[in-house]
């Protein structure tokens, strides 16, 4: 179960996750939401609003995202599709068929499979 702390980003709700959360609850594909720890996000879920970890993140396949933030490393799962931008402080890996309209960055490493981020 999380806990949902009364912090707010220009004036709207932020789920804040603790460190012992793993996998990301449903509510974070509506709410802004802040992780302590790794953290791996549902398949198939399309996500309104940005999701960011001090640790690293995983997408789920088939999904979709605004934002997504990793301190750490950043996953994209096949054929899941970030609409805004993500940035990974370290690495950043694309699995095939992953689909990007906006900025892809990492402070050290991008990887991202044969046809990734062109396949679709």
């Amino acid at each position: 179960m999380t806990t949902t702390v009364a912090y707010h980003i220009d004036d709207e709700p932020l789920l804040v996750l603790p460190a012992s959360t793993r996998r990301a609850p449903i509510e974070c594909a509506t709410q802004m939401s802040y992780a302590f720890s790794d953290l791996i996000l549902p398949a198939a879920v399309p996500f309104q609003k940005e999701v960011a970890t001090e640790g690293s993140l995983w997408s789920g396949e088939s999904g979709s995202y605004r934002a997504l933030y990793a301190a750490d490393s950043l996953h994209l799962a096949r054929n899941s599709t970030i609409i805004e931008w993500c940035h990974a402080d370290i690495e950043l890996k694309g699995d095939e068929g992953y689909w990007s309209l906006g900025r892809v960055l990492a402070h050290k490493t991008i990887k991202v499979d044969a046809c990734a981020g062109s396949c679709r």
